[in-house]
């Protein structure tokens, strides 16, 4: 069964949707995983739901002993404690005495949903439906069943039709909401969510979408609103307290981002996306070592989640050690040998470890893997730069910018390349352009500054250099300030 993932875009972080589970009549479906029980302690109901009959209904004879009812409550209960199979054998035995018992039909398409018998759950819920064509529950859980096989056009076409049913059913309005966000239809995914929150003003999981439906958008304020409505509806919501952390995580607001996902994995302590997420806060408060000891966490509850090498492997290399970071991208790699992304950190650790050969071979097997990755190729004109091959790393350098012309540290590097090659004037353009993009970069002021000295534009150069003094100063870079001091001191 289909798991919805919806991606994040600053941690990468993901928040999932569970398998639908169906509604029994003292529950409600929650659309972000599993059946919230309304009465926990209520009986089954010893009748069935009251269903619409046609002229082809066959009615159950009233002598009809056990009734139809009873194996019906019988695979209802079964169905609840996950005995799945011999609650199967409970409907049929009811829809053997009343074969127009739709909500029979529809729990069994259920129980063949949670056993991965998609066919046979397909063609249940379409019987329910063919005895009861108003059965708006039977139409959610068709449609539900349909966006988890990815057919959006038929899973829309049933959410549609338990609308039309049933106009106040908070629960399609959430479901075709997350269709219609996933096809990148995202204002009108937020129509939904609005009608979502109007029928249901104290169902969470409403809230909760439409944050996501305000993030997508870029109204981050907004979506915080609605996080906290989640989690005021429902004290003990992860999903809410999750997405409410990355929101905070992206406006800057790193200690409540932090607090968020605490309560998180409080709540759900195998919660491999709050421990993902919660590692990513924790460097950016510089607390390293708690954020190894979360990805350590996420690869114990999941060894196979390659993202979680790859964040810890970039820690590793961060902090310098090389030798662990090289090795959890080679396990990133053994998952998917395919991954250009795990073969260019793996890069970057080789060359940060001094290994330029070994970076050149990996930036070069991302580079057959995805030829229009631009950081690879960059990294390979590094690493060639600090071998002393100039010519193949202008060349480097030069396909990045083209794959990517708002790529300023090509430019950058380019630039540097062309000045160390003679190539003055092709340095002066490169240093310029980046400049342009960030006017706050005490690096490319000076380098811009040396090579307004080697085309003889001293006063430029001065004013290059000067710049760049106060700007390192500004960054707490004592040891460039002395450079450029040293170099004006020169001129």
């Amino acid at each position: 069964m289909k798991t919805f993932r919806r991606t994040l875009t600053i941690l990468g972080i993901t928040a999932a949707l569970g398998s639908f589970s169906l509604p029994a009549y003292a529950q409600e479906t929650d659309p972000d995983g599993g059946v919230i029980f309304l009465e926990p302690d209520a009986e089954v109901e010893a009748e069935p739901p009251e269903i619409i009959l046609d002229e082809e209904t066959v009615e159950e004879p009233a002598q009809t002993a056990p009734r139809a009812a009873e194996f019906y409550n019988q695979g209802v209960e079964l169905f609840n404690e996950g005995d799945y199979a011999a609650a199967i054998n409970q409907f049929d035995a009811a829809l053997s005495i009343n074969p127009a018992y739709a909500a029979a039909y529809l729990f069994r398409g259920a129980a063949y949903a949670q056993l991965d018998d998609i066919d046979a759950a397909l063609v249940s819920y379409t019987r329910a439906l063919e005895v009861n064509p108003n059965y708006a529950i039977a139409s959610l859980s068709r449609g539900v069943l349909y966006y988890e096989l990815d057919d959006y056009p038929r899973a829309l076409d049933d959410l549609d039709r338990a609308i039309t049913v049933d106009p106040a059913f908070v629960e399609a309005y959430v479901y075709r909401g997350i269709i219609e966000a996933e096809l990148g239809n995202t204002e009108v995914a937020l129509e939904d969510f609005d009608d979502a929150v109007r029928y249901g003003p104290d169902y969470a999981p409403a809230y909760l979408h439409r944050g996501l439906a305000f993030r997508a958008l870029g109204n981050l304020e907004a979506a915080i609103i609605d996080f906290t409505a989640a989690t005021e509806r429902q004290d003990d919501y992860a999903a809410a307290y999750l997405n409410r952390g990355e929101t905070y995580y992206q406006l800057g607001a790193n200690r409540r981002a932090l607090d968020d996902l605490n309560t998180a994995v409080r709540l759900e302590d195998d919660n491999i996306e709050a421990h993902y997420n919660r590692s990513f806060v924790l460097t950016a408060l510089g607390r390293f070592n708690g954020a190894v000891d979360d990805l350590n966490q996420v690869i114990e509850i999941d060894p196979t989640y390659i993202d979680a090498y790859l964040a810890r492997g970039t820690l590793y290399a961060e902090t310098g050690n090389y030798p662990a970071a090289i090795s959890d991208f080679g396990k990133a790699l053994q998952l998917n040998p395919d991954s250009a992304e795990a073969y260019n950190r793996r890069a970057n650790a080789r060359l940060l470890a001094a290994d330029e050969r070994g970076a050149i071979a990996d930036y070069t097997a991302a580079i057959n893997v995805n030829p229009s990755y631009a950081p690879a190729h960059k990294g390979r004109g590094d690493a060639y730069a600090i071998l002393g091959d100039l010519p193949s790393a202008l060349s480097d350098y030069t396909t990045a910018v083209e794959i990517d012309s708002d790529y300023m540290a090509a430019y950058a590097a380019r630039g540097r390349a062309r000045y160390e090659s003679g190539d003055a004037s092709g340095a002066y353009e490169d240093f310029s352009r980046v400049i342009v993009s960030d006017s706050l970069n005490p690096d490319v002021y000076y380098y811009r500054g040396i090579t307004l000295v080697s085309l003889g534009d001293i006063a430029a150069a001065r004013s290059d250099l000067t710049k760049a003094g106060d700007l390192y100063l500004e960054v707490g870079e004592p040891d460039g300030y002395r450079t450029v001091i040293d170099v004006l001191s020169r001129l």
